[in-house]
């Protein structure tokens, strides 16, 4: 079983998540129920078959756009993220959500002039995301910085 299971592995990191996931099933049917080489494979054909439905998900509404730029934010893919939300802004370009995101993106990229700029749009567009900014925990690094405090003050 272990040569099964370093084939689905092999498989898996060609990302040929179709073939890796049948070979992951074969291993799992094939262990002892409950063995780690089972349970491990049956992770991994679990993963596989994620993959495999990303690969197969093109998203073209806003909203579908929106929140797998979320989940890319969340899994660290900072270029992908912001490429999803332009196509989204593409469509909607008055999104707050949008906006925030992308400054939160840009900040993590490093850019701070456009993260600033996002971060004001989305205020614009929706005032409670100044609120969300002041205790965002991604702008923790920024908190007492002079061009972030004025993007979050309450105008008077």
């Amino acid at each position: 079983m272990i040569r099964e299971y370093e084939k689905g592995l092999k498989l898996f990191f060609k990302k040929n998540f179709q073939d890796a996931r049948d070979q992951f099933q074969v291993v799992k049917k094939e262990s002892p129920e409950g063995s780690p080489i089972s349970l491990r494979a049956g992770l991994f054909a679990k993963t596989c078959e994620s993959r495999i439905a990303q690969a197969s998900f093109s998203p073209k509404k806003v909203d579908d756009l929106y929140f797998l730029a979320v989940i890319q934010t969340n899994n660290g893919h900072t270029e992908e993220a912001i490429s999803l939300l332009n196509k989204a802004q593409g469509q909607t370009p008055k999104d707050d959500r949008l906006a925030y995101l992308q400054a939160v993106n840009h900040f993590r990229m490093g850019s701070r002039e456009q993260a600033m700029g996002f971060l004001q749009e989305s205020i614009g567009l929706k005032e409670i995301n100044r609120t969300l900014a002041k205790n965002d925990p991604e702008f923790e690094e920024i908190r007492e910085d002079d061009d972030f405090l004025a993007t979050v003050a309450w105008e008077k």
